[in-house]
């Protein structure tokens, strides 16, 4: 299972250079501070992971984890923005979801939503979208225990007190 980290540079990937109206302007983190000229631009993060209910089996931890991704697409304050940014997610959809190399991966197909921001906290004020995606891939992630797996357990008992065990009992461990 691709961490965070990985997914985000597979998305970074796949979106450079494919949307005319970004071009090369695709980064990784929440970069704070893009000059209007730099826009229209998309930043990449994921801000959340959620490990799901744990499958355990012969003591090991399976899990499948969804992870939230965020690609923030980021045009310059002005009127229409909403359409500008609109624009480009639509975009980023067709390239993502029309991709079957990419949507086999996961299981069930990737959820998404979209909301509009304006930011005039800084000089330099920036509108735009955010289109959140969850995923969860196909292949759960294992974590098995440090210590190593038993297989076989032997009990012994000395029954009447002279040293020597009087009664013994194996027990093979099977995985479940």
């Amino acid at each position: 299972m691709p961490t965070r980290a990985e997914h985000i540079e597979d998305i970074r990937l796949r979106l450079t250079g494919r949307i005319d109206a970004v071009g090369e302007r695709v980064w990784r983190g929440r970069v704070e501070t893009i000059p209007p000229r730099s826009m229209p631009a998309i930043c990449l993060y994921a801000p959340e992971e959620d490990s799901g209910e744990a499958l355990v089996r012969g003591g090991h931890a399976q899990y499948r984890p969804t992870h939230t991704l965020a690609i923030e697409v980021r045009v310059p304050d002005a009127n229409g923005f909403d359409v500008a940014a609109g624009d480009i997610v639509e975009e980023i959809k067709t390239i993502l979801f029309r991709d079957p190399a990419w949507t086999v991966r996961f299981q069930p197909h990737p959820r998404w939503r979209v909301r509009q921001f304006v930011d005039r906290r800084g000089e330099q004020a920036f509108c735009g979208e955010v289109l959140t995606l969850v995923v969860a891939d196909k292949q759960p992630v294992a974590y098995p225990p440090l210590a190593p797996q038993l297989t076989r357990i032997t009990a012994s008992a000395d029954v009447d007190g002279d040293g020597v065990a009087d009664l013994t009992s194996q027990t093979n461990i099977e995985e479940e």
